[in-house]
């Protein structure tokens, strides 16, 4: 179900903007270990958590403006 205003996956249709991070080394070799295990990037984690954050925070809002009725099926899923 598509809620309105929440962040979709990106598609590589999607513009995409660089971000430069400035990241301890210990916890970038903990990153890249856990991407390895997992079959992705250290990119990819980053993006999914960024995303899963914005729209938490926009499910959030959407809670406290009435305005999501499927605020506690999302929630059950987490």
């Amino acid at each position: 179900m598509r809620v309105p205003g929440l962040l979709t996956v990106a598609r590589y249709t999607d513009p995409v903007k660089n971000l430069p991070l400035a990241i301890e080394e210990h916890i970038l070799s903990w990153a890249r270990r856990a991407a390895l295990n997992r079959g992705t990037t250290v990119n990819q984690l980053v993006h999914e958590y960024f995303t899963k954050r914005a729209a938490q925070t926009r499910l959030q809002e959407c809670y406290v403006q009435g305005t999501c009725e499927c605020w506690s099926k999302v929630l059950d899923k987490g």
